[in-house]
């Protein structure tokens, strides 16, 4: 059974605080909650992954610009600590303003 109520916890405080490995239907659902959570990011990455989204297999101008997005992102996210939500609305711009012409 994998929620189970860990003993004398009657009048005593909560289990996460005496034994912080017992067992609880908290850890249980939130165990299950990321194995889900991957999933579903997971699926939602394979999902876009398509000919729309990148071009046609092989090396082409719209494959070009959306690595070269996906690389100033990474660099810009990793050595300069820019916010995700300015990135993303940067790469937003930019590939509309690429992609337009």
């Amino acid at each position: 059974m994998l929620c189970r109520k860990p003993p004398g916890t009657h009048f005593s405080p909560h289990p996460a605080v005496t034994n912080p490995h017992a067992p609880t239907c908290a850890a249980a659902v939130l165990r299950f909650l990321r194995l889900s959570i991957i999933g579903l990011i997971a699926a939602a990455a394979l999902g876009l992954m398509t000919t729309e989204s990148f071009g046609v297999p092989g090396f082409n101008l719209r494959f070009g610009v959306s690595m070269l997005i996906f690389v100033a992102v990474f660099i810009l996210s990793l050595r300069r600590k820019v916010s995700p939500i300015v990135l993303i609305f940067a790469s937003g711009l930019v590939g509309l303003l690429a992609y337009s012409l």
